[in-house]
């Protein structure tokens, strides 16, 4: 759903358009999901190509979970059309809530077997360290953005069979990198949309710029995706989904059905004075002329 939030917010902005608050933190919640669909996909497919099956396997358990909120709200797993310009196109089923958040806590603890597979895996670094590498010029020279452009986090979480770097030391369950940091750069930070500049996230921030790097940034972005996610269902409120301007969200079809002056909301006028109104609502008389007529 990233590409139609995307074209969403521009169309709002274009149009000065305030969307309701329960519709962004819903916009938000969706697009953490889609964010860790997508880097699971990545990082699994990427594992296979390495030569490890079962991070794939486990993945996409997890990932047929995601899809499946998909389709519980839209109906559709790849084309949703359930964000849209002034909301979402409907409001979230009962229980929904629910499934998402035990979801999430269940993914959490796959990350971290994930992690424990691959992250100190001596095949696994072979493989992937100084491959690749991107440094923080090259990504601002060439517009990289997103994991390519060599976002690491400083602070890496640490593996049994020691770091995943030669010449780090160990400080307990962490691992400190002292090179010099990446491109630290995320719309969610730069230019926060929606509720994001409500929300407590990390973005993780590089030093090395290779294959490796973008593993991690991607594990450690689930892990800030998951943790967004717990707090839009907590801070979740109750509300419109969409907002009201029939010129850019038109009522349901069931609204449309009963009523042809739904369509037509409000008309604008141009007085002659200030004092004038300059909207006025069209009520519809034809239910009071029909009263007394017989129908056959």
């Amino acid at each position: 759903m990233a590409q139609e939030h995307a074209h969403s917010s521009a169309v709002e902005r274009l149009l000065n358009c305030e969307v309701p608050l329960r519709a962004q933190y819903i916009r938000v919640l969706f697009r953490e999901i889609t964010r860790i669909s997508n880097h699971s996909l990545a990082l699994t497919t990427h594992a296979m190509d390495v030569g490890a099956l079962t991070p794939f396997l486990w993945a996409f358990e997890e990932r047929e979970k995601l899809l499946e909120f998909y389709e519980r709200v839209p109906g559709a797993r790849m084309h949703a059309s359930f964000i849209r310009p002034g909301g979402v196109a409907q409001d979230l089923p009962l229980g929904l809530c629910r499934d998402i958040d035990s979801s999430t806590q269940q993914f959490a603890s796959r990350i971290d077997e994930l992690e424990e597979m691959s992250t100190g895996n001596r095949i696994w670094k072979q493989r992937l360290v100084d491959i690749g590498t991107v440094t923080a010029q090259q990504a601002k020279d060439w517009g990289f953005s997103g994991v390519i452009s060599a976002r690491l986090l400083v602070i890496k979480k640490s593996v049994e069979s020691g770091g995943p770097y030669p010449g780090t030391s160990n400080e307990g369950r962490w691992w400190a990198y002292p090179s010099q940091p990446g491109v630290c750069w995320d719309l969610r930070r730069a230019a926060p949309y929606d509720v994001y500049d409500q929300l407590d996230f990390d973005v993780p921030v590089g030093t090395r710029g290779d294959r490796y790097d973008r593993y991690c940034i991607r594990i450690e972005e689930m892990r800030q995706s998951v943790r967004i996610i717990v707090q839009c269902l907590n801070l979740l409120p109750s509300g419109m989904i969409k907002a009201d301007d029939r010129k850019l969200c038109p009522p349901s079809r069931s609204r449309m059905k009963l009523s042809m002056e739904s369509c037509a909301d409000s008309n604008v006028l141009r007085p002659r004075s200030e004092r004038a109104c300059r909207r006025t609502t069209a009520v519809p008389f034809l239910s009071e002329l029909e009263r007394s007529h017989l129908i056959h």
